[in-house]
């Protein structure tokens, strides 16, 4: 059996997981995000319209964040607004109810390089998650500039030679040339 090393009414942080409760728009399905993952943790105290446009009770806010479900989020509490990055769109948002354990417990499991901001910002920075690279079988050749095409001739309908004009309408005369009816009977 796993070791939860916090557990609310929102969220559940393992030594390898954190599962959001209530996060997937309209059956309050659970988010299951890898710790290894996290490269920032950003997180406010809740209050009555604290946050406008930033933090949303369910769903997407106006910045790239999707909030698990907290009907109560955006009214006085005691509970945080917490934001976890892991590099992808969209962030994932939710509420704590003790945040220093929940801080306390996930700066425990996650890289040392990553940052802890007590705001919600309204747009986050662009981070780069380091990826191992896997080489094997790959070859390491300088590369060579491609050789220069030769210019092609131009290439006509059944190689008949262009008509100056080809593409211009007839003259008037020619594309009229019918006899005229002068006589009516």
């Amino acid at each position: 059996m796993r070791t939860c090393l916090y557990k609310d009414q929102y969220v559940t942080l393992y030594k390898d997981e954190l599962v959001i409760n209530s996060y997937f728009f309209p059956f309050g399905s659970e988010k299951t995000i890898k710790v290894k993952d996290i490269i920032g943790v950003y997180y406010d105290k809740q209050g009555f319209l604290k946050g406008l446009g930033k933090v949303k009770d369910w769903g997407m806010s106006l910045n790239p964040v999707w909030w698990g479900c907290d009907l109560k989020r955006s009214f006085t509490s005691n509970n945080f607004n917490v934001i976890v990055d892991t590099g992808e769109w969209p962030k994932k948002g939710f509420s704590v109810v003790r945040i220093t354990d929940f801080l306390n417990a996930l700066r425990q499991v996650v890289h040392p390089s990553v940052q802890f901001k007590k705001e919600i910002p309204s747009s986050f920075p662009k981070a780069h998650k380091p990826e191992a690279i896997d080489k094997s079988g790959v070859r390491e050749e300088v590369l060579k500039p491609e050789p220069e095409i030769p210019e092609k001739r131009p290439v006509y309908f059944d190689e008949m030679e262009p008509t100056p004009n080809a593409s211009a309408p007839p003259p008037y005369e020619q594309a009229v040339a019918y006899p005229r009816l002068d006589k009516f009977d």
